[in-house]
């Protein structure tokens, strides 16, 4: 059974500003102090974690209020370094619109930045053989809270019935000396690996307009003696920032298929076994001036394009921060 048709039915945008690269709104730190505590997921649904300052968040965090910082959990990622990492190896990676709609709530992000998306990354996982309904972000960064697919978000007819898998969805702005970029992430898993596979599906801003190369697969990384394989693929050719995937899973047989129509962008990556967790990575690339592709002439804008080198070291990166 597929997941049902994405719409538009994210709440009203309330700005439509990028944040101000050198000064941050107090207001907005009130409400998003959240994207500078170490991100961490435990390997059990209890909290393991001892709290301690990170010198680097702080230094952010100061700038409002006194806080403390959990420290990364054994046995998944540090998101807080892994967004750091990928921003230091990537080159123009944009920060969303500071708005809620804008990857914080609801079950889409609204625009991205200019018009990445028209109502888009909904998330749907497979389970059991059934694919969930579009999953609520979360907004869970410190790895304490996991939300459960569980009985109507799989099918009405099953409301009642368990699942062992958990998700978080997680939004983190790096703040940089020359500008600032947005993460984001969503991470699943499952102690009797009942994840099958994994569904991302957009409503594009671009209406049309670019490509998809072909999907990647990026190898096999070794850490802690399990493996990690990475499937990456992106949209490019739009007016407006390109939209990145990068997904990593403990299976190296499942497939990353694209499909739809142009203006939608539906990516499924089915996994040819239950496994027992997966990471979602997303973040957009820059508009650059190229020239066109549509026999036009004269320059245009386009997305940044990132090569297959840049994503194979993207997956590196990742996989690196696994504690």
């Amino acid at each position: 059974q597929a997941p049902p048709q994405a719409v538009s039915k994210h709440p009203t945008a309330l700005s439509r500003k990028p944040l101000d690269k050198s000064v941050l709104r107090s207001e907005s730190m009130q409400l998003f102090s959240v994207f500078y505590v170490i991100l961490a997921m435990p390997s059990s649904g209890e909290p393991s974690c001892q709290e301690e300052t990170d010198s680097q968040a702080l230094l952010h965090l100061r700038q409002t209020q006194e806080s403390t910082v959990q420290a990364p959990c054994d046995g998944f990622w540090n998101l807080n370094a892994t967004a750091h990492q990928l921003v230091s190896v990537l080159p123009q990676v944009v920060q969303f619109y500071d708005d809620p709609a804008d990857g914080f709530e609801a079950d889409n992000i609204d625009d991205g930045l200019e018009d990445m998306f028209d109502g888009g990354n909904y998330i749907s996982v497979k389970t059991h053989g059934i694919w969930s309904d579009y999953l609520n972000y979360t907004q869970e960064c410190d790895g304490a809270n996991w939300t459960k697919v569980i009985g109507a978000s799989l099918r009405e007819d099953l409301a009642g019935t368990d699942t062992d898998v958990e998700y978080f969805t997680c939004r983190f702005d790096v703040i940089g000396d020359n500008g600032n970029s947005t993460i984001w992430f969503a991470g699943f898993r499952s102690e009797t690996k009942a994840i099958e596979g994994l569904g991302i599906y957009s409503d594009l801003g671009a209406d049309g307009e670019g490509l998809f190369p072909s999907s990647l697969k990026l190898g096999k990384r070794t850490i802690q003696g399990k493996e990690f394989y990475g499937y990456a693929n992106q949209r490019i050719l739009t007016s407006d920032p390109s939209i990145n995937h990068l997904i990593l899973v403990p299976d190296g047989a499942g497939d990353l298929v694209q499909s739809g129509p142009s203006e939608y962008h539906q990516d499924e990556l089915i996994l040819s076994k239950g496994v027992d967790e997966v990471l979602f990575v997303l973040w957009g690339g820059n508009l650059t001036s190229s020239s066109s592709n549509s026999g036009k002439g004269g320059p245009t804008k386009s997305g940044f394009k990132y090569s297959d080198e840049e994503f194979h070291i993207a997956f590196d990166s990742v996989v690196a921060k696994k504690l």
